[in-house]
């Protein structure tokens, strides 16, 4: 997954535009099986004016934060998961990583 803009408010008001720092940008790995699930999704819905935009909200705007941590909320607790932060899934897997000896350059790619 390539990391290389990112969704803001202005208002109320979703736009698009660039990362705030250079390292922002970034590749992250996938694993193979939600590489292909994420592909399938990118080729149903490919934003209308052209901009590749993966998930949307239920009125075809861009997800910001705020949409994406609700929806993500939502799905956990539909799945029977207990509430967690996407802060905490980062960290859970820096540790888990980390106990795996993976190379501190892959590791630092997720964080």
């Amino acid at each position: 997954m390539h990391i290389r803009q990112q969704v803001y408010l202005v208002g109320h008001e979703p736009k698009i535009g660039s990362l705030k720092t250079r390292t922002s940008a970034r590749n992250l790995p996938l694993l193979p099986s939600i590489k292909q699930e994420l592909q399938a999704e990118y080729e149903r819905w490919l934003y209308p004016d052209g901009d590749e935009l993966l998930y949307l909200t239920k009125k075809d705007n861009p997800m910001d934060g705020r949409n994406f941590i609700k929806t993500f909320k939502d799905a956990a607790r539909k799945v029977g998961l207990k509430e967690i932060t996407l802060h905490e899934i980062r960290h859970s897997v820096a540790t888990i990583t980390s106990r795996q000896k993976m190379h501190k350059l892959s590791l630092g790619i997720l964080q």
